[in-house]
């Protein structure tokens, strides 16, 4: 029985849509974006299906599709933030002498500790006016602010 790529479409949908989804919700903490990836991969999957040449490994396909969409969210999402480090390195190799000339005559010691002091300061500030949202890799995926902040 020869199906229409809607009807074949609907199937796999029907077949892999629970599995697939919670691949997916088991990489993206966020429900709502597992959801959306959910239905980009069907729809990838829709507009490619004729390009499958052994519908044996469509399982494999369809997870390969999920695995690169995933990709593309956190490479989107990486994009979204700036990471601040709590550690303050300036490279080893850099004379004193020259960060004193060029840093208002200030030394080394100086620019390093009023550096780590502004970045205590920054930190602080957004942990009182904003709600951060992590995986469960304590990677940032969101940042929301609070109602109740003043300086905001």
């Amino acid at each position: 029985m020869n199906l229409s790529k809607e009807q074949e479409i609907e199937k796999l949908y029907e077949k892999f849509r629970k599995p697939l989804f919670r691949f997916i919700s088991y990489k993206v903490s966020d429900i709502h974006s597992a959801e959306e990836i959910l239905n980009d991969v069907f729809f990838k999957a829709a507009k490619s299906i004729e390009s499958l040449k052994e519908k044996t490994k469509v399982q494999s396909w369809l997870y390969k599709i999920a695995s690169n969409l995933i990709i593309d969210y956190y490479r989107r999402k990486k994009e979204l933030y700036i990471e601040i480090e709590d550690d303050m390195s300036i490279e080893d190799d850099s004379n004193e002498e020259t960060i004193f000339d060029e840093q208002n005559n200030l030394k080394l010691s100086t620019v390093k500790s009023q550096v780590k002091r502004g970045k205590e300061s920054m930190k602080s500030f957004f942990e009182q006016c904003c709600t951060f949202e992590k995986d469960r890799l304590n990677n940032t995926l969101q940042c929301m602010p609070n109602n109740s902040c003043k300086n905001c």
